[in-house]
Order: C-alpha cells, then structure tokens, then sequence
C-alpha cells in the first residue's frame, strides 16, 4: 500500500467470499462477532466499489476516499 504498486497477489472478490462465509458460519453458531460482521460488510462494499479484480490491499482506496486522504 505505502508503495502505491498494488501487486496482483488475491482478489478481493475471493477474501470477501471467505470472510462472508466466516460471517454465516459464526451467525449459524450463534457467535457474537461483531468485529467480524463490520469486517464482512466493509469488505463487500470495496469489492462493490473497486470491481471484482481489484486485490484485496486495494481495500485501502475505499477508505481513503471515505476520509479524502492518501495513504503513503
């Protein structure tokens, strides 16, 4: 991220996928994972914004244009 490269190393569409299925899994379980749910969610709306081959360290441009900032 500090680089700004991006390196193609997985897709943020696959590490969405996962952490979604850790979501249902621990809701089925009736878990309290709060930290896991804001997880699931936030990664979901950067796949949404950023498209289904964005890497998964590109999350980072959601924030940043949440809080008009660059991170370096």
């Amino acid at each position: 991220m500090l680089t700004r490269a991006f390196p193609r190393t997985f897709r943020l569409a696959l590490l969405e996928k996962d952490i979604g299925i850790a979501a249902v899994m621990a809701n089925d379980l009736d878990a309290r994972t709060p930290l896991l749910s804001l997880t699931a969610e936030r990664f979901h709306e950067a796949r949404e914004r950023l498209g289904e081959e964005a890497d998964h360290v590109e999350a980072v441009k959601m924030v940043e244009q949440e809080n008009g900032i660059q991170i370096k």
